[in-house]
């Protein structure tokens, strides 16, 4: 029989499991952002975060309670990625934009220099159709 203590730790427990979650949603976002994902790798990326999503969540439930699923179980993974995503989802993101604005900056200067050879004959700058 559980006490309402065990109860407490359970659900706690499966608030830290939610916050990782939205870590890796956040991490995933960050990752389609920087590579400007068009449909395939959103797809990709989405399949991705559902699976960590789900690993991460039955995990959980085997570690914390033997894997009983139960309504606060629940809505502490929800609350848990909910408190991420709107308390430091924000936080995550301008560190990241601090952190990687450097990088950005060369990647773009790299991106600019490249050579382009022609592919074809008529590609080449100067030629007439």
């Amino acid at each position: 029989m559980q006490t309402t203590l065990t109860q407490i730790s359970e659900l706690l427990a499966t608030i830290y499991s939610g916050l990782f979650i939205g870590l890796v949603y956040e991490a995933l976002r960050l990752v389609r952002r920087v590579f400007r994902a068009g449909k395939w790798l959103t797809a990709l990326l989405d399949i991705l975060f559902w699976a960590i999503a789900a690993l991460v969540a039955a995990l959980a439930l085997f570690l914390i309670n033997g894997g009983n699923l139960r309504l606060y179980s629940v809505c502490g993974f929800l609350l848990g990625a909910l408190m991420f995503i709107f308390g430091v989802s924000p936080l995550v993101t301008a560190l990241w934009r601090f952190i990687s604005r450097p990088f950005v900056g060369i990647w773009r200067f790299i991106c600019k220099k490249r050579i382009k050879f022609p592919k074809e004959e008529g590609d080449l700058p100067g030629d007439v159709e």
